[in-house]
């Protein structure tokens, strides 16, 4: 269960901070971020695609699956399309192009974080040979969407309280709070019971990623860092984007 913690609005110089932690089957190849073009993004080497792409506009894209009755292995991959979406340059466009690909060509059920400093929106698209997508707009505040939950469906406070995270927060206690909630193995909050860092025998969490988009783009870049194992026992290294 792919697991995604939002913050908009939240961190003082940085209106968009995202948490991402990639669960996937342990013998799943693939890559750790890297530029291509004017993307950096990590990659699947089965699919070729991705599940978190920054790009240089700004623009930030990151899915999860989610469950449906009947996938269809031969539907072309949820991860391509989020390369495609993070070239769009903007929300807006990224947006309009989601809807027209899935109205082109059926995926399997997912939902998508398309974000900047300034915008962010969630698509849901429920699979079934469909093309229906719903587009959500993300809110001010601290949010979280996994395989198995749409936005805020579940709150993980045990590991992250909104209450630690007032508007104005400064960013080292953002992240802070963001590395540790993404490490943690036992959520006791009421509403958030379960694993938010997993292991299984054959499945667990395969990465890490904490993104901050600054409010100004001439004062400061996106920061990036990405922990290319279980986040509990391997350090985030910042990307370099340029």
């Amino acid at each position: 269960m792919c697991t995604l913690i939002v913050l908009r609005n939240r961190v003082a110089g940085w209106p968009l901070v995202l948490g991402a932690n990639r669960d996937e089957h342990h013998d799943r190849p693939w890559e750790e971020p890297r530029r291509d073009g004017d993307v950096v993004a990590p990659r699947d080497l089965r699919a070729g695609g991705t599940w978190l792409a920054l790009a240089d506009s700004g623009l930030l894209v990151a899915v999860t699956n989610r469950p449906e009755e009947d996938p269809d292995p031969d539907r072309p991959s949820r991860g391509t399309l989020v390369l495609d979406l993070a070239r769009c340059g903007e929300v807006a466009t990224a947006r309009d192009h989601l809807v027209s690909e899935l109205e082109r060509q059926r995926r399997d059920a997912f939902q998508v974080l398309l974000a900047s400093a300034t915008d962010a929106v969630v698509g849901v698209h429920p699979g079934n040979g469909g093309a229906a997508c719903d587009l959500i707009p993300v809110p001010d505040g601290l949010h979280t969407l996994t395989n198995l939950h749409g936005l805020d469906e579940l709150h993980h406070r045990g590991a992250l309280d909104p209450l630690d995270l007032p508007e104005g927060t400064p960013f080292p206690v953002a992240r802070g709070l963001l590395e540790q909630a993404l490490r943690t193995h036992g959520d006791t909050g009421p509403r958030g019971a379960g694993q938010i860092c997993k292991h299984g025998e054959d499945r667990g969490t395969l990465s890490s990623a904490i993104i901050a988009l600054p409010a100004i783009r001439n004062a400061h870049e996106p920061l990036f860092w990405f922990a290319p194992g279980v986040p509990c026992r391997t350090f985030y290294s910042q990307v370099t984007l340029r």
